[in-house]
């Protein structure tokens, strides 16, 4: 099945930033090969808890079917927030969906099956995005790609280099794109409503990080993506810019897949242990700080380099030494150490879902 030929048919309900009629919606997605998915989005009282939050944003979440991005989804509708989101395996977003409505019975909460690396899938995120939300108030650019084995670049497969290159950078570029857009048919403001964020690399972070050159370069691209888009939007729509804000996020060590892969039993116990976190607990303090950020180029870092340090510091010893205090995830010998009521796949990555 073509991922580039999908679309969304989807009716919303009425609230802030929305188009729509009252009550429930169907969020159905229609794919190249004819089958239909539809998740069906009930109606339901607010839940108690919100009623201190500040009022819904409108969220554009790419990659949302999976790891931080199914995470931060849930994060933002347990505040009250209205997603659209997307993924390239339907059923996946049709699990992931169904699974944020069952903690949060009154999700606003829609997908596209998109590829958002090709104009037809971006193309797809850009029209039910204008058809959902009266304007955007935020866009975050999740999507992304690694190469499926830590091998030098001589030894990589073709199509695992164009797969990597073209998320990350196809897709960095395609999702900035639609998001400039989206903002510029928002109502101009005199500070800095809307958002758009992207998970690049810094300079430390690339040599820090174990994945292959095709990832580090292709994530060492989007920060310069940014600093060169404020100065396009300064010179070519400064009242634009003067609405908009351009961010880089790093989420840290999240015990993914892409994380997990190839991965040894010392660079669990000791690395892992010491400074990697489970994307929900991220998502959970990122989310308010991607909801709150009114500055024009924040670089948000959920694990400070000088922190991180530190964290390895104190905990390789005490893992070395058979402190289980010290072995929040891993044991010694790279086992996943169990948690009460949570699954966990052979690689050792939780199951947020079924069918994950």
């Amino acid at each position: 099945m073509s991922m580039a030929h999908a679309s969304a048919s989807m009716h919303t309900s009425t609230s802030r930033g929305l188009r729509g009629s009252s009550g429930g919606f169907h969020c159905t997605f229609r794919c190249s090969s004819s089958r239909v998915f539809t998740a069906r989005v009930k109606s339901a009282r607010a839940l108690a808890s919100r009623a201190s939050l500040p009022s819904g944003k409108s969220i554009v979440l790419t990659g949302g079917s999976r790891g931080l991005g199914f995470c931060l989804a849930r994060e933002f509708a347990l505040r009250g927030d209205h997603i659209l989101t997307c993924a390239r395996d339907p059923l996946r977003l049709q699990r992931a969906i169904q699974a944020i409505k069952n903690d949060v019975p009154d999700a606003n909460i829609q997908g596209v099956v998109a590829d958002v690396s090709t104009s037809e899938g971006i193309q797809a995120l850009e029209d039910a995005a204008r058809s959902q939300f009266q304007h955007v108030d935020i866009v975050v650019a999740n999507a992304g790609a690694a190469s499926q084995e830590r091998k030098p670049l001589r030894d990589l497969e073709i199509d695992d280099i164009l797969n990597t290159v073209n998320a990350n950078v196809a897709g960095g570029f395609l999702v900035a794109r639609m998001a400039l857009r989206l903002f510029a048919d928002a109502p101009r403001a005199d500070e800095r409503v809307y958002h758009y964020f992207s998970f690049g690399f810094s300079d430390a972070g690339a040599m820090l990080s174990q994945s292959a050159i095709t990832h580090k370069v292709t994530k060492l691209m989007l920060p310069i993506l940014d600093e060169l888009l404020r100065k396009e939007l300064s010179k070519e729509s400064p009242e634009l810019e003067r609405s908009v804000g351009l961010h880089q996020v790093s989420p840290g060590l999240l015990l993914t897949d892409l994380l997990l892969a190839d991965t040894g039993a010392g660079v669990k116990s000791l690395v892992f242990n010491a400074i990697a976190e489970e994307p929900g607990d991220v998502a959970s303090k990122l989310a308010d700080r991607l909801r709150e950020e009114t500055t024009a180029n924040a670089r948000i870092e959920m694990l400070p380099l000088p922190n991180a340090a530190m964290r390895m510091l104190t905990t390789v010893p005490r893992v070395l030494m058979s402190d289980e205090s010290a072995m929040r995830f891993f044991t010694r010998d790279g086992m996943r150490v169990p948690r009460d009521g949570a699954v966990f796949k052979d690689n050792g990555v939780e199951e947020l879902f079924p069918g994950m």
